[in-house]
């Protein structure tokens, strides 16, 4: 006697692969939510010590310079630390615009994560209570979980070119942040 074979029984792999792949969509889609709840979510009050995230799209390094400028000036930080490959060109720029040039250390590394490390470091060794995190808005909610991840609290304080977040961005940044989730890079 040959097996009876249904047409339910032919679509149930469907129905389960078609079930996978939604809630992997509906994962996706919640990751750029969260990615743009944080990137509009600006926590800066005052702070001992704020990280400069240097690079990023367009205008961002100048917009971001400009507020931690402003920070500095109105007193709600005392302590800038660049975080980039080149920091020469933005201490020049700070220093010029009335940051005491003691008041700014650099982390110069290639990597995100080595510019974390080494503004933990120096959050430490100066024995700072409260640091923010000045970043291009897209990049916050990786850049806060890589720095959680090190055990370095942060407050966010997103600044770009710009307040718009375009898809293609909020989508890069979901691969990278999956990207740092699964394989620490």
């Amino acid at each position: 006697m040959a097996p009876h074979i249904t047409l339910s029984a032919l679509l149930r792999p469907v129905r389960r692969i078609f079930g996978v792949a939604l809630l992997a969509l509906a994962v996706l889609i919640g990751i750029g939510a969260v990615i743009v709840l944080q990137a509009s979510r600006d926590e800066a009050t005052a702070a001992d010590t704020a990280i400069l995230v240097l690079g990023g799209a367009g205008g961002g390094q100048a917009a971001r310079l400009d507020r931690a400028v402003r920070l500095y000036l109105a007193g709600q930080i005392s302590r800038i630390i660049l975080a980039g490959g080149d920091t020469g060109p933005a201490r020049t720029m700070l220093v010029t615009r009335g940051v005491v040039q003691d008041k700014i250390a650099e982390v110069r590394d290639p990597t995100e994560q080595g510019q974390l490390r080494g503004a933990q470091k120096l959050v430490e060794e100066s024995h700072a209570s409260d640091a923010m995190l000045i970043g291009e808005p897209v990049e916050s909610l990786r850049l806060l979980k890589m720095a959680r991840d090190m055990g370095l609290p942060l407050h966010s304080a997103p600044t770009g070119a710009d307040s718009t977040i375009n898809l293609a961005s909020v989508a890069s940044e979901v691969e990278r942040y999956l990207v740092y989730c699964f394989a620490g890079r």
